[in-house]
C-alpha cells in the first residue's frame, strides 16, 4: 500500500454500498432506529436533528463554538493562552452525548463504514466544501501495533471519504507516530501536551514530497485540546510545509 492514497472509483464503491446493504442493515448509530427515511446509511433524520452544529460563528484559531463577539476577537475561552502549530482548525459537531455515540461506533466497534455519512454531512456543508477543496489532508496517523490491532485508522478512511467528494482534495499518509501514547481520555489538557510532545514526525523518505505551496490540513474525528493536531501540525512545519490547518468532525 502506497504513502500516497486516492479517492475510490464509482463501480467498486456502488459494489461494496450494495454489501453495506446486505450484511449490515441501514440503523442509525445514535437511536437504533430505521434510516430508510434519511440520506444517511446510518443516521436517521432525527439522529440528524439531534447533532449540534457548529456552522461558522467559532473560534479562529480552534475551531470552538462562541459568541459573535468573542469569534470577531479571537479570544475564545477554550484556547485563550495556548500556542497552537496549527494556522486554523474548524470541526462541524459539537462533542455531547449524541455525536459521541456516532464517534465510538467508528471508533471501537469497527463501524468505520459510517465514516462516509460523516464525510457527506462535511462536504455538503458550504463552509467545509471550501475550507477543504484544494487541500491535501493528512490523518493524524495510529501507531502502528494500533492500528494493526484495531485493522483500520478511522481518521485515514473519514479524509479518503472527503476527497472522493470534494474535488481537488486528496490525501497524503505523510505522518508517522514514533510511539504509542496510549489513549488520553483521563488526561488533563497539560497532561495530554506532555504525552504527545515529539510523538509524530515526518520520514526522511517522506520529506521530499513536502511543499512549502501546499495547503495542509491535518484531519482528525476529534477536537479535544488541540495537542495532537498542533503537535502534528509542528512535525509537517518542522519537514517543511508552511501553510497547516485542521480539522475534525467533532468538538469537545
Amino acid at each position: 500500500m502506497s504513502d500516497s492514497t486516492a479517492p475510490a472509483s464509482t463501480f467498486p464503491r456502488r459494489i461494496a454500498e450494495a454489501l453495506l446493504d446486505v450484511f449490515f442493515p441501514r440503523q442509525c448509530l445514535i437511536f437504533g432506529i430505521s434510516t430508510e427515511d434519511s440520506p444517511y446509511r446510518f443516521i436517521s433524520k432525527k439522529g440528524y436533528s439531534a447533532l449540534r452544529f457548529i456552522g461558522e460563528n467559532a473560534c479562529p484559531a480552534c475551531g470552538a463554538p462562541c459568541a459573535g463577539i468573542v469569534a470577531e476577537r479571537g479570544q475564545c475561552v477554550f484556547c485563550r493562552n495556548r500556542k497552537f502549530y496549527f494556522e486554523r482548525s474548524r470541526s462541524l459537531v459539537v462533542l455531547d452525548d449524541v455525536s459521541s455515540r456516532l464517534i465510538h461506533a467508528v471508533k471501537y466497534r469497527a463501524f468505520h463504514a459510517a465514516e462516509a455519512d460523516m464525510a457527506k454531512m462535511l462536504a455538503e456543508t458550504e463552509f467545509f466544501e471550501k475550507y477543504f477543496s484544494g487541500a491535501t489532508l493528512v490523518p493524524v496517523p495510529l501507531f502502528h501495533t494500533r492500528e494493526n490491532k484495531r485493522g483500520y485508522n478511522q481518521s485515514r478512511i473519514l479524509a479518503e471519504e472527503i476527497a472522493h467528494r470534494i474535488p481537488g482534495t486528496q490525501v497524503e499518509l505523510l505522518l508517522k507516530r514514533s510511539r504509542d501514547t496510549g489513549t488520553q481520555t483521563l488526561l488533563s489538557a497539560n497532561s495530554r501536551k506532555v504525552n504527545v510532545r515529539g510523538a509524530f514526525y515526518v520520514p526522511e523518505k517522506i520529506k521530499p514530497r513536502i511543499s512549502p505551496r501546499t495547503r495542509y490540513i491535518v484531519l482528525d474525528d476529534v477536537f479535544t485540546t488541540g495537542s495532537t493536531l498542533s503537535e502534528c501540525a509542528r512535525a509537517l512545519k518542522k519537514a517543511g510545509a508552511k501553510i497547516v490547518d485542521a480539522a475534525t468532525f467533532a468538538h469537545g
